[in-house]
């Protein structure tokens, strides 16, 4: 199996924008530098076991959602489904479509509409 780290970096990225976290509060947390996030980010770098667990736990995510392409069965986390709805937006567009999620967030809990 080969890791596609390019993948991993998209999501780790993905995950921290969704948080609002810059990459330097990411490193701080995750105790790593800076330039290595960024390296992680585009790819350019793989991570320890311990430095994805790291990651993760920093981000409020499982590793299951930075790793989830190599799973052996394939369950979709939330994560990996927005990951897949929301990876080519632009920044506009994700900031758009969050900021709208959020809303319809409030109006649902306001008015007891889910389950």
């Amino acid at each position: 199996m080969t890791i596609d780290y390019k993948k991993i970096g998209a999501r780790i990225q993905y995950s921290r924008t969704l948080l609002g976290i810059s990459q330097e509060a990411l490193a701080e947390a995750a105790t790593v530098s800076r330039v290595y996030i960024s390296a992680l980010e585009r790819g350019e770098k793989g991570a320890s076991l311990e430095t994805i667990i790291d990651i993760a736990n920093s981000l409020r995510i499982t590793t299951d959602d930075l790793l989830a392409d190599y799973l052996s069965e394939n369950h979709p986390s939330p994560l990996s489904t927005h990951f897949d709805l929301l990876h080519d937006c632009t920044m506009e567009e994700t900031d758009f479509l969050l900021a709208a999620l959020q809303s319809i967030k409030q109006i649902l809990r306001r008015f007891r509409i889910t389950k």
